[in-house]
């Protein structure tokens, strides 16, 4: 259980980085940028930085790994290498578990649907809602009284595309200033669990990025 944890967190941290990269912070000066300014829009992420950051035996302790992986990451251009792919983080976390623990990615069953089944699968989902013949909820997804969960949230695919579906919705009822009030409202009923910090880590940077565009 400990090394799983440790794995788990190296992961996170790693994937931090990442992000960071993403966000175009630089990272030669060392991860303290980055874990700033990550706090406000990934929590899980900025958390696992601080850790590191806020204790100078622990600084010291890791100092050469930080500066390694720091200096390698920092040579990412995020455009680059998703070429312009806003979906890109979706299949991101697969193809890095199957070079890094493929046992690991089938233990956990760590494989992502496409976003072409997700996206028919939501559409599905809303129709039934809509039906008069089962829930006759004339919104649909958008409808206060429908709670999602997803037990196996991975990247987050199926609940970004339940956000997508609740703004069209909305947009097309209410007009564009309706959107912001009913996304806000949709979050307390949108819930997922992931067992593992990486792609939980992206789950939470994706939902929040749409969240605020």
């Amino acid at each position: 259980m400990r090394s799983r944890f440790a794995d788990g967190y190296a992961q996170a941290v790693t994937f931090g980085l990442l992000v960071a990269r993403a966000r175009e912070i630089e990272l030669k000066d060392g991860i303290d940028k980055a874990a700033l300014g990550l706090r406000k829009s990934n929590s899980l992420i900025a958390t696992a930085l601080r850790l590191l950051t806020d204790s100078p035996e622990v600084q010291e302790a890791l100092d050469s790994a930080l500066r390694t992986l720091a200096r390698v990451l920092d040579a990412v251009q995020w455009p680059t290498l998703t070429k312009g792919d806003a979906d890109a983080w979706l299949y991101f976390y697969e193809d890095f578990l199957a070079i890094y623990d493929n046992a690991l990615r089938k233990r956990t069953g760590s494989y992502y649907t496409p976003p072409e089944v997700v996206e028919a699968m939501v559409r599905l989902v809303d129709e039934a809602l809509r039906d008069p013949a089962l829930f006759g909820l004339a919104q649909g997804l958008a409808s206060r009284e429908v709670t999602l969960a997803d037990p196996a949230v991975g990247t987050g695919a199926y609940l970004l595309g339940a956000l997508r579906s609740i703004a069209r919705t909305v947009e097309a009822d209410r007009g564009p200033g309706g959107v912001p009030g009913a996304i806000e409202a949709a979050v307390d009923r949108l819930i997922g669990f992931e067992m593992q910090f990486g792609p939980f880590a992206v789950a939470q940077l994706r939902l929040m990025a749409e969240i605020q565009r």
